[in-house]
């Protein structure tokens, strides 16, 4: 958990550094800030790097639950 708590960290600390090129000046209402996030190359790497990490994470704790069981028997 402390890898995991460190890594949302510098996760944060980094996030200007991820700020893709371009004017965000069109985005005034939250129909035109959906459909730029939704629309944008860089917005949907980013959901699907977030969605790999969730289900590998969820695959480790699985796998972790399963050996804890198997042991106990």
């Amino acid at each position: 958990m402390r890898l995991a708590t460190a890594m949302a960290l510098l996760a944060a600390m980094s996030a200007p550094a991820l700020a893709h090129p371009g004017s965000h000046g069109e985005v005034a209402g939250k129909g035109t800030a959906v459909q730029h996030f939704f629309s944008s190359p860089f917005h949907i790497a980013m959901i699907a790097i977030v969605l790999l990490t969730m289900g590998l994470l969820a695959n480790e704790i699985r796998n972790r639950k399963a050996r804890q069981t198997k042991k106990s028997r």
